[in-house]
C-alpha cells in the first residue's frame, strides 16, 4: 500500500493539467489516502486477477481504468518477483502466491468441478432449483409464507458463484446471510480451500448444510441467528452473499448484517435485489448503500432466476390464475416465476474526507 501511495505522489504532477494547480506534496497524499488508496481486499484482488490473467490488457479492461493504475500494479508485481511479463503475456513466478488465492473459474469450469465431484449431469440441472445437486443426500421445502423462501435456479446459482470467485481474493471465512438457495454448498464444492459460514433463522435450512457438508466433507460452519435482532457475527469476513427479502426493510437489515460483520480490511457484497415491493424507493435504497460505504462495482440484470415450483401462498394462486388466463398452464409452469438483479459491491471501512482543494473542470486528479 506504501508501494501505491509513494507512486501516486511522484506521478500525479503528469496526470491531465494538474501540473497547473501547483500543489504541495502533502496535498498529493492527502488526495492518494482519501481518494485512490485501495483498501487490502481490493489491492488483493486486483493482484489476484493478474497472476489469473494470460494477458495484461484483460486486467485493463475489468480491474483498471487508465493506463497509470494499470502500470502500478503491474510494475509492483514485477519489482516483486512475482510476475514477468513478455509482450502481452503475463506469467507467474511466484506459484506460492498465486496458490493462496481462491481460484478464478468461469461457468464452465464450475459446471465441469460439480459433475466431477457429484457424479451428475449438471446441464441438464440449470434450470431446476438450486438445491436439486444435492436432493439424493437430503430433502428440504422452501416455506415461502413464514421465511420468504423461494429456490433460485442452479444456472442462476452457478453464476453467483462465479462472480464471488471472480472478485474474492482469499480463502478467508465467507458469510452467507441467510442460505436456503444452499449457495455455501456450491461454493465450497469448487473451492474447498474457502472457509464458509452460514447464518439463518431457518433450522432447517442449517440442517440441510450440515448434513450435505458432512457427507460431502465440506468446509462449511453453520449458525442461528436472527439478522433482525443482532448486529453483527464475530469473524474476520472479507466478503458475504444474501438474497433478502425484496423490500427496503429486509434488504436494509441483511446488508447491514452482511457489513457490520466485514473486516476493517474492505471486503466484496454480493447482493441480489428484484423490484417486488421497492419502486420509487430505490432512490432510498441508493442512499443506504452509500451511507454504508458500498460501492457498486457491478450491476447484472436479470442475473437471478427463480423456477417455478408450487408453493401455499395466496399471493402465487391469485397471479398464477390470472396469468394462466393468458398464456396456457403448461408453458407457464416451464417458465420462471421472477428475477433479480445482482449486486456487487466493494465496502470501503473508513469513509472519505471531502478535502477543500483547486481544481479545474479538465484536471484529472
Amino acid at each position: 500500500m506504501k508501494y501505491y501511495q509513494r507512486r501516486f505522489v511522484s506521478d500525479a504532477k503528469f496526470f491531465l493539467n494538474v501540473d497547473k494547480l501547483r500543489l504541495d506534496e502533502r496535498v498529493y497524499e492527502s488526495i492518494c489516502k482519501e481518494y485512490y488508496l485501495p483498501t487490502f481486499v481490493r489491492f488483493a484482488s486486483a493482484v489476484k486477477f493478474v497472476v489469473t490473467s494470460e494477458k495484461v490488457w484483460e486486467f485493463l479492461q475489468r480491474m483498471c481504468y487508465d493506463l497509470w493504475d494499470f502500470w502500478v500494479y503491474i510494475q509492483f508485481l514485477v519489482d516483486e518477483g512475482i510476475v514477468k511479463v513478455e509482450g502481452e503475456k503475463i506469467s507467474v513466478l511466484r506459484e506460492d502466491i498465486a496458490e493462496s488465492f481462491l481460484p478464478r473459474l468461469t461457468k464452465e469450469q464450475i459446471m465441469a468441478e460439480l459433475e466431477r465431484r457429484l457424479g451428475i449431469k449438471v446441464g441438464k440441472l440449470l434450470s431446476k432449483p438450486s438445491f436439486v445437486p444435492f436432493s439424493k443426500l437430503a430433502s428440504f421445502e422452501w416455506k415461502s409464507e413464514e421465511y420468504d423462501q423461494l429456490p433460485i435456479s442452479l444456472s442462476s446459482a452457478i453464476s453467483l458463484v462465479e462472480k464471488i470467485l471472480y472478485y474474492l481474493p482469499f480463502a478467508n471465512k465467507f458469510l452467507l446471510v441467510g442460505d436456503d438457495d444452499f449457495i455455501s454448498l456450491l461454493l465450497a464444492l469448487v473451492a474447498p480451500n474457502a472457509e464458509i459460514l452460514v447464518v439463518d433463522l431457518d433450522e432447517e435450512v442449517l440442517s440441510v448444510v450440515e448434513k450435505v457438508s458432512g457427507e460431502l466433507s465440506l468446509n462449511v460452519e453453520t449458525k442461528m441467528v436472527d439478522v433482525s435482532k443482532k448486529k453483527k457475527v464475530k469473524g474476520y469476513f472479507t466478503g458475504f452473499s444474501t438474497n433478502p427479502p425484496n423490500q427496503l426493510q429486509g434488504i436494509e437489515k441483511f446488508v447491514e448484517f452482511g457489513v457490520n460483520s466485514l473486516s476493517n480490511d474492505g471486503g466484496y457484497c454480493f447482493v441480489s435485489i428484484g423490484d417486488e415491493s421497492i419502486g420509487k424507493r430505490y432512490i432510498f435504497l441508493q442512499e443506504f448503500l452509500a451511507k454504508k460505504n458500498l460501492v457498486i462495482e457491478e450491476l447484472v440484470k436479470g442475473a437471478i432466476v427463480y423456477p417455478f415450483v408450487e408453493t401455499k401462498d395466496r399471493e402465487q394462486r391469485e397471479v398464477l390464475k390470472r396469468v394462466e388466463k393468458l398464456i396456457p398452464r403448461r408453458i407457464v409452469r416451464k417458465r420462471f416465476l421472477l428475477s433479480e438483479d445482482l449486486y456487487v459491491m466493494h465496502y470501503i471501512p473508513r469513509r472519505p474526507k471531502k478535502l477543500k482543494i483547486p481544481s479545474t473542470l479538465l484536471s484529472y486528479l
